[in-house]
């Protein structure tokens, strides 16, 4: 079905502005606008109207049936991008752009966090027992778990990327998921690099750590080992958050990969702290 911003014009859902986003439920492609392409059946439509007054927009949320456009509530939207969510991680083993395992709660239900941009972010709550998990098994099997990754937009890294690491991989083997835990290493360089995923750009950072200690896990006694040097790939609203600049000392964990773009690397980094003065 194609629709273009005449057809949404005739939408009657109390706001009358022509701010329309789009979900694409099939891949979790964001849009800001109405996409060139079709739209099809479960993709979500959201209207959005900052009305006078207001610091923040009001939204409406709409979706696709036999070609009709069809007002739903917020959390029905929600709903049927977690379903979507569940059918993407069975088909492809990874987690879709943008998207990210957040914790598992317990009652049983597995939260994600779709936040394809800074003003956009949604949690997905799924039960365990829809991936054919038991509880005990499901905390591992989303902790290690890959999101898909987009092509790279920018031009070569300015920071030297390692091919490999001896050390590092020896301490995330010995975790048994490829896990480590990097402790109190500083920021030498950072870098703000950006990857696009059929047509969405996601904007992430690269960390140069240096002169720290790793550990295979968080428990007190466990020895930890000194490292010259690590690259550390996060998003940037991890890193943001925790306020993170350039001579910072931090504490993270995450999961070793050899990546095609920036070779040996962690990622998959849920957390990250800075010591304090």
């Amino acid at each position: 079905m194609k629709i273009n911003l005449d057809d949404l014009d005739n939408v009657s859902d109390g706001l009358f502005g022509r701010w329309w986003v789009h979900i694409d439920s099939e891949n979790f492609v964001f849009n800001k606008g109405i996409p060139e392409n079709e739209v099809k059946d479960d993709d979500i439509l959201i209207h959005k109207e900052i009305k006078e007054g207001e610091r923040f927009p009001t939204l409406r949320y709409h979706t696709i049936l036999d070609d009709e456009i069809l007002e739903i509530d917020g959390k029905i939207a929600r709903e049927m991008l977690s379903t979507k969510l569940k059918d993407y991680i069975l088909k492809h083993k990874k987690i879709p752009f943008s998207s990210e395992y957040n914790k598992i709660q317990r009652n049983g239900l597995v939260i994600f966090k779709y936040s394809p941009t800074s003003f956009d972010n949604y949690n997905l709550k799924i039960q365990v027992t829809e991936f054919d998990l038991e509880k005990d098994e499901a905390e591992e099997f989303f902790t290690n778990i890959e999101n898909m990754e987009g092509t790279p937009v920018d031009g070569e890294l300015k920071i030297k990327i390692m091919k490999e690491n001896p050390i590092i991989e020896t301490i995330a083997s010995e975790s048994g998921a490829n896990r480590v835990y990097i402790i109190d290493a500083e920021v030498k360089r950072m870098e703000k690099r950006s990857s696009e995923y059929m047509g969405h750009v996601s904007e992430f950072y690269i960390l140069d750590l240096q002169k720290g200690e790793a550990a295979p896990d968080n428990k007190k006694n466990t020895m930890k080992r000194v490292f010259d040097r690590v690259i550390v790939k996060i998003s940037e609203k991890t890193l943001t958050a925790a306020d993170i600049k350039v001579g910072d000392r931090v504490s993270l964990s995450g999961k070793t990969k050899m990546n095609y773009e920036f070779k040996f690397i962690i990622q998959n980094v849920r957390k990250i702290t800075k010591k304090e003065e």
